[in-house]
């Protein structure tokens, strides 16, 4: 099963690959932050069951990234919204054998850039094997 902590750990591993040099706050950002740094969120995440125990899971994620210059960041933005987009555009890997196809759009609020997708998918339940069957012995008759 794919949990929020998944998503949200191979997202934090993803943006420490492309970006290591650049914090990203675990605490709410309105306790205030460090520049440059990242900060993710997940918002209004949705779950439905289906019979055979499957799962749909909507999880809208947004990226945060505040730049070092409150106000001289123009080419800061832009090299970050592009690494962002090409990091989380096309495949993007939430653990072993489960891979996303994420949408990205970015756009900048007030000198922050916000980087925002989607993490879509139904999961099947994980039930147990039963044995393989090794025949199957079949008997039939014609119907006159």
């Amino acid at each position: 099963m794919i949990t929020l902590e998944a998503v949200a750990l191979a997202i934090n591993e993803k943006l420490n690959e492309i970006l290591p040099d650049i914090p990203i706050q675990s605490t709410d950002i309105s306790e205030g932050f460090e520049r440059p740094s990242l900060f993710t969120e997940f918002e209004e995440s949705t779950r439905a069951g289906y019979s055979a125990g499957a799962t749909e899971r909507n999880i809208p994620v947004v990226i945060y990234y505040f730049p070092k210059d409150r106000y001289k960041h123009r080419i800061e933005l832009l090299r970050v919204q592009e690494t962002l987009e090409q990091a989380f555009s096309g495949q993007f890997t939430i653990s072993d054998g489960f891979v996303v196809y994420p949408e990205t759009v970015c756009d900048k609020v007030d000198g922050v850039l916000q980087c925002r997708f989607e993490i879509y998918f139904i999961e099947a339940a994980q039930e147990e094997a039963g044995e393989l069957m090794d025949s199957l012995n079949l008997e039939l008759q014609k119907e006159e």
